[in-house]
């Protein structure tokens, strides 16, 4: 899996979960990454270009946990209305 596929399969799964669930909800890296069945070191970078890009924020409370950040949630509500 490239790092883009990575990328794109991370937010299109956080979106669908953030419709259903609301704007406040954290993810748990662990259980997404297991989940999506992306190789440790692809999730891993995925996620700080995520982060990097504000399309995910790390939660304080959790540093094993991400929510959707500014970019993000203008990305799933694009896809919404889409």
């Amino acid at each position: 899996m490239t790092l883009h596929e990575a990328m794109e399969a991370i937010l299109d799964r956080l979106c669908v979960d953030w419709r259903r669930r609301g704007e406040d909800i954290s993810f748990d890296r662990e259980a997404l990454q297991l989940d999506l069945k992306i190789p440790p070191a692809v999730f891993s970078e995925a996620i700080r270009v995520l982060v990097l890009g504000g399309f995910l924020a790390y939660v304080s409370s959790s540093p094993a946990s991400v929510r959707l950040d500014r970019a993000g949630v203008a990305r799933c509500e694009r896809q919404g209305r889409d």
